[in-house]
This record gives structure tokens, sequence and C-alpha cells, in this order.
């Protein structure tokens, strides 16, 4: 870089600082991406569970009786 840029070792040094206070977080982003594999959402408190949608609901008719 020019003469006023970020030398490469001040650089290393940040991210390497940005990476350690991060490091939690990054691991349990990707604990729960893999727990979420290839579907669109899971339960937290039960992450084999499914989510099931009655008809009523999705046509919009949440009192139904019968």
């Amino acid at each position: 870089m020019g003469r006023r840029g970020i030398s490469d070792k001040r650089l290393r040094k940040d991210m390497s600082e940005v990476e350690d206070a991060h490091a939690a977080k990054m691991k349990e982003y990707n604990d729960k991406l893999d727990t979420l594999g290839k579907r669109n959402s899971y339960s937290k408190t039960n992450p084999d569970a499914t989510f099931m949608r009655m008809k009523a609901f999705r046509e919009g008719r949440k009192n139904v009786t019968r």
C-alpha cells in the first residue's frame, strides 16, 4: 500500500484480535448451521422436531368449528 496505508503486520494483528474476540460466537453460529442442515428451520428446544401447520391456518381461517 501507499506510505499512509496499513502495514500487513498491523492488519494481521487486528484480524487476530477480532478472531479471538468473536471465536465463541462463531463456534455457536457454526453449531447452529450444522444442526440446521438442509432444513429451513428447527426448534431450539427439540432440534429433531418438525413443525406441522393446519390447513385452516394456511387459508386464513383461524376459528374453525365443526
